[in-house]
């Protein structure tokens, strides 16, 4: 933040439930959903209204 860089969060999908990295899911969440998950998480780019927030800040 201080060097004017912002960071856009991945989206980390597990099945149905899409998650805002560090922001929609903890890091402590996602590893506790990582053990209890019969299936491993995916990630997506993010959003093109998540790149639009940062850019009209």
């Amino acid at each position: 933040e201080e060097l004017g860089v912002t960071i856009v969060p991945l989206q980390v999908i597990f099945g149905d439930e899409a998650y805002r990295e560090g922001v929609d899911i903890t890091r402590e969440e996602f590893y506790e959903r990582l053990v209890k998950s019969r299936q491993l998480p995916t990630t997506s780019a993010p959003s093109v209204g998540d790149f639009q927030e940062v850019y009209e800040r």
